[in-house]
């Protein structure tokens, strides 16, 4: 970081809420204001705009600092936070374009990503990539944001994956076989579950939440079950799908009594009652006792995991000052341009764990590793593990490189966790796929 205190103070506007559009208006820039040059040569503004998702006081001050540091680098008088809630996204984008107020960049999360893909700048994000250097990315990651012509929508610059976490001393003990695959881990779960003796088989989500959606998504992917084909058509009916909701109905049967999220995975586990379960790689901060790991992947048919990619992008708006002052801050956020790569742990040690890095390697570096979570880990975790999660993530709205948006419709009306529960009740596979894919058809045909 530069020391503050050998520069002149510039000016430093942090919103800490969700601003209505006339409070926007006060603190924007406009057009014909001064600018000052990127690393590049070109113009920038004085003062742009930063939405994203990161609510939390405590985010909120890291990236303060950080837009602190980069004020004082590149001679850009202001940025302007505004946190919006992940769920809130898409409706806040929607009243910025109606009302000509979208800011000039953003961390959007790949559904609200690619609703809001008509009004970002491709150009931008893929002149950033280049910048950083295709290679540096995780394999897999850039697909997840990648345009039909070859560029890309948006920048990485977070991901976390949805993981088989278990206990080794008790597989070990028991011989139980690494939960890597359907098979091993239904043997597993069997194995495990003791419900006489306050001992379970495994947690996987069944109440109507995201958690379930996460769960069911890994083993799904892995079985090559899909919603949509490379087409578009639905084909929740598929024989893979309906396989699917039959594993997991079984799987559940090995859980806790009643619908389950992810609450009861810690203390359970911490009382020595529970052994398995799926859960993300936000969970990493809360297990740090030695005696547990991680699978990051399901095997079936292919090795995948449910996962969420996090980017930076920018908005299609009539100002290249703040264009370009926007791509600066994205190469600064990840030590792009000769940047500090520091910048970016202490973006991703917002939340340690939860918020992997995208750029390979970086996990390596001692600045990442001198912290307490992460010194917890075993050097297999960090070298092979997490990599390879970040590198097995896949999503229901993703074939073959076409995304369907529509995706964001049907698990936001869940639809899919809602056939989860209903075979989970003992409803009929075959019945229950059949009748939701009929659902989703009539809805996305609308």
């Amino acid at each position: 970081m530069v020391d503050m205190s050998s520069k002149s103070r510039r000016q430093f506007i942090l919103a800490t809420s969700v601003a209505s559009t006339a409070a926007l208006a006060g603190c924007s820039g406009n057009n014909d204001e001064s600018g000052s040059s990127s690393a590049d040569g070109e113009t920038m503004s004085s003062e742009f705009e930063f939405m994203h998702q990161e609510t939390s006081d405590a985010r909120i001050n890291v990236i303060g600092n950080l837009a602190e540091s980069f004020v004082s680098q590149v001679d850009t008088e202001v940025i302007n936070q505004r946190p919006v809630d992940e769920a809130d996204l898409p409706a806040e984008i929607s009243s910025d374009l109606a009302a000509g107020t979208l800011p000039a960049g953003a961390e959007l999360p790949l559904r609200a990503l690619h609703d809001a893909s008509d009004t970002l700048r491709p150009e931008s994000a893929t002149k950033v990539i280049n910048a950083i250097g295709e290679d540096n990315f995780q394999d897999n990651l850039l697909e997840l944001v990648s345009t039909p012509d070859g560029g890309y929508y948006s920048v990485p610059i977070y991901a976390w994956a949805q993981l088989i976490q278990y206990r080794p001393s008790k597989f070990e003990e028991m011989g139980l076989p690494l939960p890597d695959s359907w098979e091993n881990i239904l043997e597993a779960a069997k194995a495990l579950h003791d419900p006489d003796n306050n001992e379970f088989g495994m947690i996987v989500g069944s109440k109507r939440d995201q958690f379930t959606l996460q769960c069911f998504s890994a083993f799904a992917l892995a079985n090559e079950a899909r919603v949509f084909n490379a087409d578009g058509e639905i084909i929740f009916d598929s024989d893979e799908m309906i396989e699917t909701l039959e594993y997991y109905a079984e799987l559940n049967q090995y859980t806790p009594t009643g619908a389950q999220n992810y609450d009861p995975i810690n203390p359970l586990w911490q009382n020595g009652q529970l052994h398995m379960a799926s859960n993300s790689t936000f969970s990493l901060s809360d297990v740090l006792d030695l005696d547990v790991s991680w699978v990051g992947s399901i095997s079936k048919e292919v090795e995948a995991t449910f996962g969420e990619c996090m980017s930076t992008a920018t908005f299609d708006i009539d100002d290249q000052a703040k264009i370009s002052a926007n791509e600066e801050w994205q190469k600064f956020l990840r030590g792009g341009d000769d940047y500090a790569l520091s910048n970016y742990t202490d973006w991703c040690h917002m939340e340690p764990g939860g918020m992997q890095p995208v750029i390979k390697g970086f996990a390596e570096r001692d600045d990442y590793q001198e912290n307490e979570i992460v010194q917890a880990w075993s050097d297999e975790l960090v070298n092979e593990q997490l990599p390879s999660a970040i590198s097995s993530i896949d999503r229901f709205g993703f074939v073959d490189g076409k995304v369907f948006p529509a995706i964001g419709e049907i698990t936001g009306s869940f639809l899919i966790t809602d056939a989860i529960r209903d075979v989970i009740d003992g409803a009929d596979a075959r019945m229950t796929a059949e009748n939701y894919a009929d659902e989703m058809r009539g809805m996305i045909d609308n």
